[in-house]
């Protein structure tokens, strides 16, 4: 039974596991950046030794070393339940009593905003990575290993090309319009009716958690062409259902589209830039912070080649 995992740039390595015959060998050179490890497995049930691999790697290319397993686990169990915390207290507000000239309806179009989307896509993520980092800490066969690698794999490339992108959206978003246009945009006699703690986990929290994320673990970053087609496949639907919540209800999800941006052709312009061209930057941007932070790093330079298949999965 043969494991293949990642790769070491520059160097051949040889690890002896303790108390188990089984030899790692990790062997690359600088002009082939794919190469190979196979270990051979003498029981038919071993723990899963995918990220003590990857941090082997990391540690002998020069690369930061990713936390442990229990640690991850500590921070992703606690932000899901942060922000299923915060769901459940949400269920609570009596969001209909809320009315103002641009904020009306809200407990008819909550589903609708982007920060709720935001705050279930937090919650989903952090969810399964906390499930993940726990199977980590327990032995498992070789099959479910390889389930719960692919699984990683998805839950990575949702966080690098749709949630941290988005966060970052809703977050200076709503931040830089309340600057501009504070009682428009979120009335201080809101406060008495949301509780401050709501909405600073809905609006605040989004972009400095991404951001610790992207800095505490490792997450693959995908190569820049399916990063943006993802990316804008979901911000097409968010704009599909703005637009069809528009035609069958009057009016648009967030009033201050009506008073700013009244005709359909002027918000999809208007999305277009907000939702498409921005949140391509950041994405970009953030690509290039991960691969800078985790990348393989050969005289002071980040490995650009490395950086999108330093984590790949155990096949």
């Amino acid at each position: 039974m043969y494991l293949r995992t990642h790769h070491v740039i520059g160097r051949s390595l040889w690890i002896q596991r303790p108390r188990c015959n089984n030899i790692i060998t990790i062997s690359a050179t600088a002009a082939q950046h794919d190469a190979r490890v196979y270990v051979r497995a003498a029981r038919p049930r071993v723990r899963s030794f995918r990220f003590d691999m990857c941090t082997k790697a990391l540690i002998n290319s020069g690369a930061r070393q990713p936390p442990a397993a229990i640690v991850r686990f500590v921070v992703h169990g606690t932000l899901a339940w942060l922000y299923f915390h915060v769901m459940w207290m949400a269920g609570s507000v009596d969001w209909d009593s809320i009315v103002f000239p641009t904020i009306s309806e809200v407990g008819k179009f909550m589903s609708f905003m982007l920060t709720m989307w935001t705050l279930i896509m937090h919650l989903g993520f952090f969810m399964i990575a906390t499930v993940l980092d726990f199977f980590e800490l327990i032995p498992q066969s070789v099959i479910i290993g390889k389930l719960l690698n692919k699984i990683r794999e998805g839950n990575d490339f949702f966080f690098m090309t749709v949630m941290l992108p988005i966060s970052m959206c809703v977050c200076s978003g709503f931040w830089s319009a309340w600057v501009l246009f504070n009682d428009i945009i979120y009335p201080s006699a809101v406060n008495n009716i949301i509780p401050v703690f709501i909405n600073h986990v809905s609006h605040t929290t989004p972009i400095f958690v991404v951001f610790i994320e992207l800095c505490l673990c490792y997450h693959a970053s995908p190569r820049v062409k399916p990063a943006i087609a993802s990316l804008v496949t979901v911000e097409t639907i968010y704009l599909f259902t703005m637009i069809t919540l528009r035609i069958q209800h009057g009016r648009w999800v967030y009033l201050l589209i009506d008073i700013y941006v009244n005709t359909i052709p002027k918000f999809i312009f208007v999305f277009s830039f907000l939702s498409y061209i921005v949140p391509v930057i950041f994405l970009v941007s953030c690509l290039r912070l991960n691969n800078y932070i985790w990348g393989i790093k050969t005289n002071g330079h980040v490995s650009r080649d490395v950086s999108y298949q330093q984590n790949k999965k155990i096949t």
